[in-house]
């Protein structure tokens, strides 16, 4: 593929304007909609045209809420599969299901009533039930124990309740002098007034066991109702939330003259024609304009990116920081090539990519309809295989167990070789960062912005100069040539991001340099990794109690299990996102959003 597929991942589009006959707006609107290739924009002025609306709009109205009112008591379906007829009669079973769930939340309700006031008085006797039966119980704060205390009634007991509350368990006849004093007397409810507290203690506690025993009951009436009504609910909902988008497209969308409609939007450029051959029988209904959005637009251009198979699932890292804008580069393809063999050289273990491997097999299982876990494992599965390959060429497998064993042999001992493991990791750092600048400079150019594209490109001269001059300084490069061209790029570039920046740009040079040199991160958390699961291997030989000896290994293997995996991932994608994408990546405000039949994108 060329080199602009994998740097220009987003895909061309077309700003279109559509004007039509009013009459002939919702054939026109289906007719976009069955295609599902156009992103539709809001007109800033609209008319409403009471003329136009929706057939049996009231009922789909009416619908809506039904749903709504169903699904905040029994809780959320998903939308379902198949286009159903919306009438009166929908209007009924919908009715008829929210009446029987109100039934069953209304008993729900009440045995949770009943469960938290029990729960309440049981919580109390708990913690007096064992002593002596007392005349009088009190249920006081902290403040008003300091009052009780005044009245010098000795012969009770003070129980800590928890909290700042207590129980005073008094042994004499005062109710009088209490209440007198404003202290409320602690009573069980009326069914179990008559009995002692131990005996009222183990009724509440067998009543609690009963009403959890009816509460899962009825959850399982509700989950079983759920079950019943699932499919068909879920096609209802879907019908009616795709008249809704209709709806919505009719009234914020759209606007409309005494005669005609206007609809405005963007489409994907290569499906122009196809846009163009479907309207084809209302060609004499409505006009139709097409325009390449100018860079000035670019801010209010939908995304759509054209990712390949293999990078796809990292769209879910743009998720959290926003697509790239439009016209510019998008980094996915970038996250594949360089997050997965980060993770892996910094883990780097057979035994643990294994067990990590499992986990994540199993995590795709459970969740195999659950899109999000699907792309987030096959990112990890990239990263583990990687894992395997630095496991491989290590030589580890938790820590150096199995070379100990003569299993495996290390091509490069990770520990002993620190120096080509930090050379390997700087390396990528000076790739990463330059790459970055590069990109840089072409969305820059891409967007019109020549004046920063030039700042940018004086920063990557200066930037050259000074790993030009690291080199020398190694003695990689010992040509005396090579110090003085080093030099004049330092000073060109200093003085270029000076006149395009202003002051404060050198000291933004010397920031890339840092942002190279937190590459070594790489090689910190690769070595930390193998000198933490090698302690577990060295304590276990060390300690003369074998069982111990397993105890303590297995404690560090743990650690080490769970810092593979956070540490590797938290650095690995910090790299891209902090020092990779700070070079060049500029977000953008909208997604591609396709009005298309199902797609609910459009619904308020």
């Amino acid at each position: 593929m060329p080199l602009k597929f994998w740097l220009f991942m987003i895909k061309p589009l077309l700003k279109f304007e559509i004007v039509g006959d009013k009459s002939k707006f919702f054939e026109i609107l289906n007719t976009i909609k069955e295609l599902g290739i156009a992103h539709l924009e809001e007109y800033p002025q609209k008319y409403k045209s009471p003329d136009i609306t929706i057939e049996n709009e009231e009922i789909y109205k009416k619908a809506r809420l039904l749903i709504s009112d169903i699904e905040h008591l029994i809780g959320n379906f998903p939308v379902g599969e198949k286009f159903v007829e919306i009438n009166e009669k929908t209007l009924l079973e919908l009715e008829d299901i929210l009446n029987k769930s109100k039934k069953l939340i209304s008993r729900k309700e009440e045995i949770l009533s009943k469960l938290n006031l029990l729960n309440d008085y049981y919580s109390t006797l708990s913690k007096i039930y064992n002593f002596k039966e007392p005349n009088i119980v009190l249920i006081v704060i902290k403040k008003d124990l300091e009052q009780f205390k005044k009245l010098n009634i000795t012969n009770s007991i003070i129980v800590k309740l928890g909290g700042e509350k207590f129980a005073i368990l008094i042994y004499e006849d005062v109710r009088e002098l209490i209440y007198k004093e404003g202290f409320s007397e602690f009573k069980l409810p009326s069914e179990f007034e008559k009995l002692t507290l131990k005996q009222a203690y183990e009724e509440i506690s067998n009543k609690i066991i009963r009403l959890k025993n009816e509460l899962n009951e009825i959850e399982d009436e509700i989950k079983k109702f759920r079950s019943e009504i699932f499919e068909k609910f879920s096609d209802i909902k879907l019908s009616v939330l795709e008249k809704a988008e209709d709806l919505n497209i009719l009234r914020k969308y759209a606007t409309f003259s005494q005669y005609a409609f206007f609809l405005k939007g963007w489409i994907i450029k290569d499906q122009k024609d196809k846009l163009i051959n479907a309207l084809k029988p209302y060609e004499n209904y409505y006009f139709i304009k097409f325009e390449e959005p100018s860079i000035f637009e670019y801010e209010k251009v939908p995304t759509l990116l054209k990712t390949s198979k293999v990078s796809k699932p990292f769209r879910r890292v743009l998720d959290f920081f926003g697509y790239p804008k439009y016209g510019t580069i998008d980094p996915t393809f970038f996250l594949w090539l360089f997050f997965p063999p980060y993770f892996g050289m910094m883990l780097g273990d057979v035994g643990y990519a294994l067990l990590m491997l499992v986990i994540v097999l199993f995590f795709r299982y459970k969740f195999i309809k659950n899109e999000i876990v699907k792309d987030l494992t096959t990112i990890y599965i990239w990263a583990l295989m990687w894992a395997l390959f630095f496991g491989f060429l290590y030589g580890e497998a938790f820590g150096e167990l199995f070379y100990k064993l003569g299993i495996l042999k290390p091509i490069i001992h990770r520990t002993h070789s620190a120096d080509i493991i930090i050379g390997i990791s700087i390396i990528l750092g000076i790739v990463q960062v330059v790459l970055g600048i590069i990109f840089g400079i072409l969305n820059n150019f891409k967007l019109n912005d020549k004046h920063l594209a030039l700042y940018e490109m004086f920063r990557l001269i200066g930037i050259s100069g000074i790993i030009l001059i690291g080199l020398v300084f190694l003695k990689i490069i010992q040509i005396p040539l090579f110090l003085y061209i080093a030099i004049a790029l330092i000073i060109i570039g200093i003085i270029g991001v000076l006149v395009t920046h202003g002051p404060i740009a050198p000291i933004e040079l010397v920031s890339t340099a840092g942002q190279i040199l937190s590459f070594a991160r790489i090689a910190a958390v690769a070595l930390a990794s193998a000198v933490l699961a090698e302690m577990g291997n060295i304590f276990f030989s060390m300690v003369p109690s074998i069982i111990f000896g397993i105890i303590i290994a297995l404690i560090f293997h743990i650690l080490a299990f769970v810092l593979g995996f956070v540490d590797p991932t938290i650095q690995g994608m910090r790299l891209q996102v902090v020092e990779f994408f700070l070079q060049f990546y500029k977000t953008g405000d909208k997604i591609f959003k396709p009005f298309k039949k199902g797609g609910l994108n459009y619904v308020s």
